[in-house]
């Protein structure tokens, strides 16, 4: 098969040619209604060389022989993660004289792994590395000012760096993938996954173009201690700058996709036929793959200044009394990117440009059920920064975290002791959840077809025929991702996220009451009362729904479904009438300007709504489901609002 050879597979799985495609019936026959893109097999299942695309047979020499007999599962490795690392620290600590002491540290870490060697060969195709580094260092400075007053001044820095790379192995260009812009052949080859085979290339999209990701922080800590008679009171300033780099190629060459969907005989077969091994092979040497994309850079470079003032007093009241007084505050700036290169708000009360263009295409064609409602009023659109000046949030000015303790002893056996604090959680540089950049690394979708395979308007040969898109910016404004998702979710939930810009940090309160008493002959008691409460604690949040008081136009009965009180006898057919395909009744607009505004991204809306909306909706024959159009956001689709406002509390009781 790796020469085009599928004859093996004859009997089971006969390959079709996708250049051979015409119109046929449910069983590829030439009369009656024609709806289905049919193609003829190859004669004894053998691809002939002048079909196959030339790149790719060439490439076949990389792909690993079988080490096991059959089609699948035919190829077992002995791989082993290689994790060299190394690592040292030096220290000094000196007297300066009687009244002055410093101490200081420096450290080193580093480790290269040599990740996903499938063949251990040192010219492998499909390994990575991946490098961390971690360096820092720490001084301290102490004075004895007089007999009851000090000075301690800290101070450190630390840096981690994760690097992500291949190296030795070939380029797109050596291999002959002419089929991606010449600005991105010199780049590592391109990623191929196949539906029943290996995937081919790096296994990691940031090993494709690498990824450099540092991240650095520095303190200053100064801290003056005063002893006046039954008090030792302390004041201290914390600064923190919180500093970090991101450089990611990902996929700077493409990657790709290969399923049997243009090498079975009916477009309409289903999976099972599109998924036997072998059809995605044939693609591959034919030059056709099923989805793809390329990626351009993304690029950013945050930091933030953190203030913090503390002032404490422990107070020996009595012999047996002893009180604990402080007071903290906190004050933390948002995060700002060094070019500005990032979303700062999402504004809910923006007209949205493409109102009134939405407006009218409801009216040319109503869609059955769905309210006018959220039509008559579209609104919304990313925010982005004007410079570098401009912070991702708003400071939070009442970080003011009162503590209190007591210690009381009212006999040698007995000690009881209590307390109460508030505590404030700083924000913090979470993966990419932080800086939020749609515009600034948009992806060029690969598009073989806009017929189901009855015609090619692109493939490897040819991957990107208008070239691949510029990252735009935050040129477009409020028509930024219009048309599409806003943000973007996985398994476990959002992967993107749109900061409150107002959000308040974390907040946690303590209440602590415990006594320990002494029973007798060594043996003791102690029960300890704890309760807790947060606020303002983070949670994401999607913010187009479905409105509870949606009303259908047709019916005037509710447009959601609940499933306590639903009719069981009707219930399969009403959640089949929510998510009834109704796109076909917007008109369609040619885009004003495709090179500027085309998305080519098939999976989200393609059903024109508006003018300057994206021209997405040729790309393949899906369009707006009912319940997209009754949410609060009729055009845009994922809008994932990261927050910080729910309330937990617990009670804990140890004996």
């Amino acid at each position: 098969m790796r020469q085009g050879n599928f004859s093996e597979i004859l009997a089971t799985t006969p390959i079709y040619n996708p250049a051979s495609a015409f119109m046929g019936n449910s069983t590829c026959g030439l009369t009656g209604t024609l709806n289905r893109v049919c193609r003829t097999a190859f004669a004894g299942n053998i691809i002939p060389i002048g079909s196959m695309y030339a790149p790719a047979l060439a490439f076949m020499q990389y792909f690993p022989a079988p080490n096991l007999p059959g089609v699948q599962n035919n190829f077992i490795t002995d791989q082993n993660l290689i994790r060299p690392y190394r690592s040292f620290m030096g220290r000094i600590d000196h007297n300066i004289n009687d009244k002055n002491t410093i101490f200081g540290k420096y450290y080193h870490s580093r480790n290269t792994e040599d990740r996903y060697n499938l063949t251990m060969a040192p010219d492998s195709i499909f390994r990575g590395f991946e490098n961390r580094r971690n360096n820092g260092a720490s001084a301290t400075w102490t004075s004895t000012l007089s007999s009851n007053l000090y000075f301690d001044l800290r101070g450190s820095w630390g840096k981690f760096e994760l690097i992500r790379f291949q190296d030795g192995q070939p380029t797109a260009a050596d291999l002959g993938f002419t089929g991606i812009p010449s600005s991105r052949q010199a780049n590592v080859f391109p990623r191929f996954n196949f539906t029943n085979f290996m995937t081919v290339g790096s296994l990691r999209a940031d090993y494709n173009d690498g990824r450099d990701r540092p991240f650095d922080m520095l303190t200053i800590q100064p801290t003056m201690t005063y002893i006046r008679g039954n008090h030792t009171m302390k004041f201290g300033y914390d600064f923190r700058r919180l500093h970090e780099r991101f450089d990611y190629g990902g996929y700077a060459s493409g990657q790709f996709t290969f399923t049997g969907a243009y090498t079975m005989q009916n477009s309409s077969s289903g999976a099972t036929e599109q998924n036997r091994p072998g059809r995605d092979l044939a693609s591959f040497l034919l030059g056709i793959p099923g989805s793809g994309s390329i990626d351009n850079p993304q690029v950013y470079d945050i930091s933030s200044a953190y203030h913090g003032v503390f002032v404490q007093d422990d107070w020996r009241v009595t012999s047996k009394i002893t009180l604990n007084l402080g007071l903290r505050y906190e004050i933390e700036g948002g995060y700002k990117e060094k070019e500005g290169r990032m979303v700062v708000d999402f504004d809910r009360t923006a007209a949205s440009p493409i109102a009134a263009g939405v407006l009218a295409n409801y009216n040319s064609g109503v869609p059955p059920g769905v309210p006018i409602t959220n039509f008559q009023s579209l609104k919304g659109g990313f925010v982005f920064a004007n410079g570098a000046s401009q912070a991702n949030q708003l400071m939070d000015k009442n970080n003011f975290q009162p503590r209190i303790g007591l210690s009381y002893s009212p006999d040698q056996k007995t000690i009881i002791r209590a307390g109460f604090g508030t505590f404030t959680a700083p924000f913090q540089i979470v993966t990419q959840s932080v800086v939020f950049q749609p515009g600034f690394s948009t992806p060029t979708t690969f598009t073989p077809t806009l017929d189901t395979g009855l015609t090619f308007v692109a493939t490897l040969a040819n991957a990107f025929p208008s070239g691949i898109l510029p990252s735009v910016g935050s040129a477009n404004g409020l028509m930024t991702f219009a048309g599409t998702d806003l943000t973007s979710a996985g398994g476990s939930g959002p992967t993107t996220v749109i900061l409150q810009k107002d959000r308040k940090n974390a907040t946690y309160t303590r209440y602590i009451v415990g006594v320990q008493r002494e029973l007798w002959g060594g043996i003791g008691f102690e029960a300890t009362y704890v309760y807790s409460s947060g606020k303002n604690l983070a949670v994401n949040r999607e913010l187009n729904f479905i409105p509870r008081n949606c009303v259908r136009s047709d019916t005037g009965g509710p447009c959601l479904i609940d499933l306590a009180t639903a009719n069981p006898t009707t219930l399969v057919a009403d959640l089949q009438n929510l998510t009834t395909y109704l796109g076909d009744r917007f008109k369609s607009f040619q885009d004003a300007d495709p090179q500027q505004h085309r998305l080519e991204r098939c999976d989200h809306r393609p059903a024109q709504i508006a003018d300057g909306i994206p021209a997405v909706w040729q790309c393949g024959g899906r369009r707006v489901q009912r319940f997209e159009q009754l949410q609060l956001d009729p055009v845009a689709g994922r809008q994932t609002l990261y927050k910080r406002f729910v309330v937990q509390r617990f009670i804990h009781l140890v004996a």
